[in-house]
């Protein structure tokens, strides 16, 4: 007589709690480096514009935008993770339009940062899946 493995099956909490945790780590890894490097940009405009004068350009603007727009978006990667967190469905929301409009400012930014825009995709992507297929289920 051979033993069959017990398997237990998993509730609709439970189901999607690591995924979750992931994406909800990741935005506030996230949201700390972008505050990082808003505090870099903001205290040392005038020292990056002489070092990269295309940082002034019109193409990529004045380094003190790109600083508050870091900020910014940093509020909005903390408020995702709190949501997260805590396991509210807004911040799936939060979460996936994040990680998607990250994925593709790094496809974007490939040409210049090939292996850490791959790896930031790959991660936003983990994320994305993780968040649409394992959210946990409504109960019935």
């Amino acid at each position: 007589m051979s033993a069959s493995p017990t398997t237990t099956p998993t509730t609709g909490t439970q189901a999607g709690h690591g995924w979750v945790t992931y994406a909800a780590v990741l935005l506030t890894v996230g949201a700390v480096g972008n505050v990082l490097w808003a505090l870099a940009a903001l205290k040392d405009a005038d020292t990056w514009g002489e070092a990269y004068p295309l940082v002034d350009s019109a193409l990529v603007g004045p380094l003190e935008f790109w600083g508050w727009f870091a900020v910014v978006w940093s509020i909005v990667l903390a408020v995702g993770a709190g949501l997260l967190f805590t396991r509210h469905e807004s911040g799936r929301v939060v979460a996936v339009t994040a990680a998607s409009i990250s994925a593709v400012f790094w496809l974007v930014a490939m040409p210049a940062f090939p292996l850490f825009a791959l790896t930031a995709i790959l991660l936003d992507a983990f994320a994305i899946y993780g968040l649409l297929v394992h959210w946990p289920a409504e109960p019935a």
